[in-house]
């Protein structure tokens, strides 16, 4: 959902794109937790967000500066 909402393949290095993906992967994911169990206890809830976080965003951040190392 956050690839389509952000068009993230326009740019797919961008924060932008990875935020898009990120929160759009917590929203669909959490909802379909809590309607699948019936529940959505808190600390999975903070656990599924600040992994997805590192996931989605960190593998960016690397490729990032991995491009501006190759630039310099």
């Amino acid at each position: 959902m956050g690839t389509l909402a952000g068009r993230t393949w326009r740019d797919p290095l961008a924060w932008r794109s990875g935020l898009a993906v990120w929160a759009g992967a917590v929203v669909v994911g959490l909802v379909l937790r809590a309607a699948l169990t019936g529940r959505l206890p808190l600390s999975f809830a903070l656990v599924a967000t600040a992994s997805l976080g590192v996931l989605v965003l960190g593998w960016r951040g690397v490729a990032r500066l991995v491009r501006a190392r190759r630039r310099a």
